[in-house]
């Protein structure tokens, strides 16, 4: 039977190698969704689908920890523009002694402002997709297709590892005079592992660039809280070829392309990725907005809390089980789910709430609002 593999990219935070096991993790919900459908009742989703975990946040914190000072860390890096080191440590210096801010509000800026860490994090994102799919390619086990799903920070990282792979840019040197000797020795191993596996991918496709998007094509993207459009530094996302795939153009990396915000997360605001209609009108691109909360509205950033929805995880199943098709029943978990969960007019305290959360009035949520508002006008 053939499977899909689903390449699964965290946000902000941090996480073991069984996070996508966690209560917040999108894959969570989308098992517990597909549990409701009448496909599923005898079958399991991991039947057909490989949920495939990529981790890249040790790498802030290996960096950060080797910095004895963190501010003097900064102005040694190389910033993408002058104006990142000194914006950043306005930052810093305020919540200095904040450990939560400091592994992860920080992860948003360092990505996004240095190249130190966005060469090594795309380093290592491309190491572990490419690596999976030679070894899946590799194996007599069949696969019919592979797949992207990407939260919050994790959009950024996904549309810049996936521009870089399907455009050739491989960053295979990456700067390691600010790392100690471990960093380096690990930075030097997985560009050899990277090679490696573009060289063996190369002589399974004969062709220069395996991943050129007229040799490989993922099937789907799907990009949850979408801040591609504010946070990278490939290609502009407008531009790049992470986009869906269309009958007058084999410039794209992938078939359909499912960009999904709320309309109530500050995060999903803030990263302001606007869908091209071109993308909707002549190629497979699926725009949503949410509108639901469930329990805790404080969670409402929280990749589980998307793909709760059915309108999100009929989609998603749509994509990654081949024999799955929404029926009639599964259509109405849809307004049942909406009737039970959408804000309704009358929610004036839940709306309330949800507006003092996405203004920025509320703990983590103000602190991030507060630095990505900063740095967008200066960046």
């Amino acid at each position: 039977m053939s499977r899909s593999i689903v390449f699964v990219l965290h946000g902000i935070g941090e996480y073991s190698d069984t996070w996508l096991d966690n209560k917040s993790s999108a894959v969570t919900a989308l098992k517990k969704g597909a549990e409701n459908c009448e496909f599923f009742k005898n079958r399991s989703l991991d039947s057909f689908t490989e949920f495939v975990p990529i981790l890249y946040d040790d790498i802030f914190d290996k960096v950060i920890d080797h910095w004895s000072d963190l501010a003097s860390g900064l102005n040694s890096a190389v910033p993408v523009m002058p104006s990142a080191p000194g914006k950043v440590l306005e930052h810093v210096e305020a919540i200095n002694q904040d450990q939560w801010w400091k592994r992860t509000g920080l992860d948003v800026v360092l990505y996004w402002g240095f190249r130190l860490f966005q060469q090594r994090i795309t380093l290592r994102v491309l190491n572990q997709i490419t690596g999976k799919i030679a070894d899946s390619i590799d194996s007599a086990a069949p696969t019919t297709s592979f797949h992207v799903l990407a939260h919050s920070l994790g959009t950024a990282v996904a549309h810049d590892a996936l521009h870089h792979l399907g455009t050739e840019q491989w960053l295979q040197s990456v700067p390691v005079e600010n790392l100690d000797s471990e960093g380096s020795e690990e930075v030097v191993k997985e560009q050899k592992r990277l090679n490696e596996n573009l060289s063996w991918l190369k002589g399974h496709y004969g062709h220069r660039n395996p991943f050129a998007p007229d040799v490989f094509v993922f099937k789907s993207v799907t990009m949850l809280s979408n801040v591609s459009g504010l946070i990278y530094h490939a290609e502009n996302p407008y531009r790049s070829i992470v986009r869906p795939t269309t009958s007058q153009t084999s410039d794209a990396c992938c078939f359909s392309y499912l960009n999904i915000n709320h309309k109530y997360d500050p995060i999903s605001h803030a990263g302001s990725f606007k869908m091209p209609k071109s993308w909707k009108l002549n190629g497979d691109g699926i725009d949503v907005w949410l509108n639901h909360v469930i329990d805790d509205p404080r969670n409402i950033h929280d990749a589980s809390h998307y793909t709760s929805h059915p309108d999100v995880y009929l989609r998603l199943l749509q994509h990654y089980v081949e024999p799955f098709f929404a029926n009639d029943a599964d259509l109405n978990l849809i307004t049942s789910f909406k009737r039970r969960h959408d804000l309704k007019r009358d929610d004036s305290a839940l709306k309330n709430k949800l507006e003092d959360i996405s203004e920025g009035k509320e703990g983590t949520h103000r602190q991030l609002i507060s630095l990505i508002s900063s740095l967008a006008g200066g960046l």
